[in-house]
């Protein structure tokens, strides 16, 4: 809780806007799925499982959602946090509670997408600003990372829930200190 207080925290998606990215000089870069397979990063989240490799190589800390889920192996050295899917529209559930709560319960929010528990994490490091990368709410992706595609949703709109999803959280948490980064494919 706020060990990053005051930085800037960098949340990494895996779109054609991550091409834009450099390295800062300052803040701390959450890398969602894969990312962190090619990009340094401090922090990798993941709602995916136990997907072999997903996490990457994370400087502080690998975080994922639940151990064997859809059959993946357990990796131990990943942290388990407990992602708890609400949807702010409703009760807005985990990411309504304070940072206290949040170490307790070691939940994070999530919709929809492993977007979103990267961008409460950085509000609960503390980080005074977001910005993402490669979360562009549509299907294509960054150069080095289409050998790393998400699963095959049926449904041709679900990046632009996640998206949406993604947005109304940092709006929630970070008012008007966030921005994103956007290529339209």
């Amino acid at each position: 809780m706020d060990k990053h207080k005051g930085e800037k925290a960098y949340v990494l998606g895996k779109g054609p806007s991550l091409e834009r990215f450099t390295k800062p000089d300052d803040g701390i870069v959450i890398g969602v799925n894969d990312v962190g397979n090619t990009i340094h990063t401090h922090y990798s989240v993941t709602t995916d499982g136990f997907k072999p490799g997903v996490l990457g190589n994370a400087e502080y800390a690998r975080l994922t959602a639940l151990p064997h889920r859809q059959g993946f192996a357990y990796d131990p050295d990943s942290e388990i946090w407990f992602l708890h899917c609400d949807d702010l529209n409703r009760d807005g559930g985990s990411a309504l509670l304070s940072k206290a709560q949040v170490a307790h319960s070691r939940r994070l929010y999530t919709c929809s997408s492993s977007a979103q528990p990267a961008v409460h994490l950085a509000w609960y490091l503390g980080c005074s600003e977001l910005r993402m990368y490669g979360i562009d709410g549509g299907t294509g992706y960054a150069p080095g990372m289409i050998e790393h595609p998400d699963q095959d949703y049926s449904r041709p709109d679900r990046f632009t829930f996640m998206l949406r999803d993604t947005i109304r959280l940092a709006n929630h948490l970070f008012g008007n200190r966030w921005t994103r980064e956007v290529i339209d494919v």
